[in-house]
């Protein structure tokens, strides 16, 4: 029997067609401002600092000072595939930093019931829907400051791809398997295990420990219902139980000191958010025009024993995003939801526990807008809030409050693209109730196209 489908196998591979579709696909997005008038700053005790306001202006995109596009080249058959991107920020160009990537994939079986991908990848099928509200144009409006845990459509749901918070000295790759057994059903097991090349044993090939490697890994599933919608869940590990004390070589605390570059490097360095979590999503898609994504995310805590009675367990709580967008001819409205709480550390030493807490993170966006026949006009509202932090309850930072609200025009561009233009101001950052900080009016001008 073996050697009847080892036979059947090879004879598919045979059959299989030696050409494969090659398809070429490319996108951009850059942003500038020819006016940013920043207001006089303000002190946090009622006082306005004279002087001290300027004129400003500035070109990059939502996320990085530079522009960027992204080219991607994509090929395969029924057996075997690959994916080059090559994305270029303000003349530097990156071999798949953040695209595709520079990647192979396989189909032994010659369908998508398994499939094997190695080298910098990434796959959105399970990702979340609802990503950027208004193309970045809302970042103007109020950019993320309170730090809420996440961006973008992975704050519902996080797509599989290499983590590279866990190898940053490393080319950020690795391989995964996926499967989907019937079409509705959808599995994906992920693994970030970049080989390093030449190391001072002279080895051909230096591989990370293997404890490390599949610590980290991801795994989840996704089942489409129809008329419905999707239900999605992952595991991504981590590190929960932590002996620094040990002096194993693939104790994760060796790795967590690789990554920080010493101890002194841990307080650029979340152990947090090195921590397992658990992810589950549900999307709403069964109303033409309706979307409703909804994810959760819970933080398994992190606990590092420095030994002599010291103790430092990190949290990183839970986190909920909702994403919802409502289109019909004339008139959508899109909306985000971002929540965390549960957040601290919890520190023991000599018997004796102390409690650190974040407050309540919160972020609300809402862009309504109208289909003018020749384009689209729309508003654009941001807030977001940060609750006082304490140590055992007792109350050390006030609360954060931030508001922006702006207005804009957009127009397709061929259906290949978008140009927008609008006028935003960001109110000073009030804290414990107090002005602190600057008010910002920016006029910005969003540029995106997609081939």
């Amino acid at each position: 029997m073996k050697k009847m489908v080892l036979l059947s196998l090879i004879a598919a591979l045979a059959a299989a067609p030696a050409f494969a579709e090659i398809s070429l696909g490319a996108w951009g997005r850059g942003m500038f401002s020819p006016l940013m008038l920043f207001g006089d700053e303000n002190d946090g005790a009622g006082n306005t600092v004279n002087d001290t306001g300027f004129v400003g202006a500035g070109a990059g995109v939502t996320w990085m000072e530079s522009f960027a596009t992204e080219i991607d080249i994509s090929g395969g058959n029924d057996f075997v595939g690959f994916g080059i991107g090559i994305d270029v920020a303000g003349g530097w160009a990156d071999f798949g930093l953040n695209a595709f990537g520079a990647h192979i994939w396989v189909q032994p079986l010659g369908s998508d019931l398994l499939r094997l991908t190695a080298g910098r990848y990434r796959d959105d099928t399970l990702r979340g829907r609802q990503g950027h509200l208004n193309n970045g144009f809302e970042y103007f409006v109020l950019p993320d400051t309170i730090d809420l845990a996440y961006g973008e459509a992975d704050a519902i749901f996080h797509r599989f791809n290499q983590r590279g918070a866990f190898f940053p000295d490393a080319p950020v790759q690795g391989f995964m398997l996926s499967s989907r057994p019937i079409e509705e059903l959808f599995l994906g097991f992920s693994v970030t295990a970049p080989l390093r090349g030449m190391d001072d044993r002279g080895w051909g090939w230096s591989p990370y420990y293997a404890g490390w490697v599949f610590r980290t890994s991801q795994i989840g599933l996704g089942f489409d219902i129809a008329g419905i919608g999707s239900v999605r869940a992952q595991f991504l590990g981590g590190f929960m139980n932590i002996d620094a004390t040990a002096e194993e070589s693939d104790s994760a605390w060796a790795h967590l000191m690789y990554i920080a570059g010493g101890e002194d490097g841990l307080d650029d360095l979340s152990v947090a958010a090195l921590s397992p979590r658990i992810e589950f999503a549900f999307a709403y898609t069964g109303m033409e025009g309706l979307l409703i994504d909804f994810g959760f995310k819970f933080h398994l805590p992190s606990t590092v024993d420095f030994g002599d009675g010291l103790e430092m367990v990190y949290r990183e709580g839970i986190f909920l995003a909702l994403g919802a967008s409502f289109e019909q001819e004339a008139f959508r409205v899109r909306a985000r939801l971002e929540l965390d709480a549960g957040r601290g550390d919890d520190f023991t030493v000599g018997g004796q526990t102390s409690e650190w807490r974040d407050g309540l993170g919160l972020g609300l966006r809402l862009v309504p807008a109208f289909n003018l026949g020749f384009g689209w006009a729309g508003l654009d509202l941001g807030v977001q809030f940060r609750g006082e932090s304490s140590e055992d309850g007792t109350g050390l930072e006030d609360n954060i409050l931030r508001l922006g609200f702006g207005g804009f025009f957009e127009m397709d561009l061929g259906g290949s693209g978008i140009f927008k233009t609008g006028l935003t101001y960001t109110l000073p950052t009030s804290i414990g109730g107090e002005a602190v900080g600057s008010g910002v009016l920016s006029i910005p001008v969003l540029m995106e196209f997609w081939f």
